[in-house]
């Protein structure tokens, strides 16, 4: 898989990006191992994947993050903005539960 450029990543849905994500991990896994045997032709492909790997999770937060604002208007006329936090509710537990599934390389396809 080619080197991943934020812009496209950003423009994924999340679908994509998490099978994009498991690919990178199983990618990442084989270039391991051939790092190990030592017949890996290209020494910077980890670092690569590793770095992809990170952009995604990073494009999936941030979705996730301006999902969650809320705009609000004061009385006198200035905005607020308000990060709501979803750790303590159900659907919050479920989305940190699928983040170190995915990380581990245990989610299958939604």
């Amino acid at each position: 898989m080619a080197r991943l450029k934020y812009q496209e990543i950003r423009n994924s849905n999340r679908k994509e990006l998490l099978s994009k994500l498991r690919e990178l991990h199983t990618e990442l896994l084989k270039v391991s191992a051939q790092k190990a045997t030592k017949s890996l032709s290209n020494p910077a492909r980890p670092k690569e994947i590793r770095k992809s790997v990170a952009r995604i999770l990073t494009a999936i937060n941030s979705k996730e993050r301006t999902r969650n604002v809320e705009k609000k208007e004061s009385k006198n006329g200035a905005k607020k903005v308000k990060i709501v936090r979803e750790e303590n509710s159900r659907e919050g537990k479920e989305k940190i539960k699928i983040r170190k599934e995915i990380i581990r390389g245990k989610v299958q396809s939604q």
